[in-house]
């Protein structure tokens, strides 16, 4: 049941690339480790995902949340392509679905 992305190139090209584009949206990138394709992430503010409340909940509450905890993401290498996975770095998040989707959705804008 987890999200991924399939990047068509090679792993040492899409390491590189993936480091501009985390770098392009902002996210603070705490440590890597390029041997084993991780990279460790932390979401910057402006990363919201909103909220899934009812109508009238929407209408009382912010339509959206920052979210403050800390993600691992991982390149590993699929013959000629490279699959990203994301992972929590310790606590999960109760929306980790919708954070990986919103993550996965913004690095491949990003990268391709």
């Amino acid at each position: 049941d987890t999200a991924t992305l399939t990047i068509n190139e090679p792993f040492a090209r899409d390491s590189r690339h993936m480091g501009i584009a985390l770098d392009r949206l902002g996210f603070l990138v705490e440590d890597k480790n390029r041997t084993a394709g991780i990279y460790y992430i932390e979401l910057p503010e402006t990363f919201v995902i909103p909220k899934q409340g009812g109508l009238c909940g929407n209408l009382f509450t912010d339509t959206q949340e920052p979210l403050h905890f800390k993600y691992l993401i991982i390149l590993e290498e699929k013959g000629d392509v490279t699959e990203v996975t994301i992972k929590a770095n310790g606590e999960v998040p109760e929306d980790m679905k919708e954070v990986t989707s919103k993550i996965l959705k913004d690095l491949q804008g990003s990268i391709l």
